[in-house]
């Protein structure tokens, strides 16, 4: 994790960071997640996503031709501090379209599996809210990288 802020407390001042999946901290599998999108934003340093769609990480291209989506998702925020915890979380599509949401009412670990069907959409990610965003009031806390349908 890293942070890019622009403001005089730079090194310890922001929450926000951009996570990737890499099987290391080598250089090569850090290219590797940048280049395949392998990663997420999230406003909260401790906040845990995995995201998978017919067992393929966000950033993935599944084979073209599909209309069947197994949906996996885990979100996980070991700190515990109530101003954490999760509140909903959806799954966008197309054009920001939310094609299902879970309320998560208020813990900070929560497992979700959705089916879906579609043979137009191209992509899907997806989208938490916490207690508390950066800003301190309710609201999107994280982002992942989409999951592309190949249609």
């Amino acid at each position: 994790a890293t942070t890019d802020t622009h403001v005089a407390d730079w090194i310890a001042g922001s929450e926000i960071r951009t996570v990737l999946l890499a099987p290391s901290l080598t250089r090569d599998d850090l290219y590797d997640a940048m280049k395949c999108g392998r990663g997420y934003a999230t406003l909260d340093s401790d906040l845990r996503i995995s995201f998978t769609v017919n067992g393929a990480v966000m950033g993935s291209v599944l084979p073209a031709g599909g209309s069947a989506y197994a949906v996996s998702v885990s979100v996980d925020d070991p700190s515990g501090l109530a101003a954490d915890a999760i509140t909903c979380v959806e799954l966008v599509s197309d054009g920001g379209a939310v094609v299902a949401s879970m309320d998560a009412s208020g813990t900070t670990r929560l497992d979700w599996e959705v089916a879906l069907e579609s043979d137009e959409s191209s992509y899907y990610f997806l989208r938490v809210y916490t207690e508390s965003s950066d800003g301190g009031l309710p609201g999107i806390t994280a982002w992942t990288a989409p999951v592309w349908t190949g249609n």
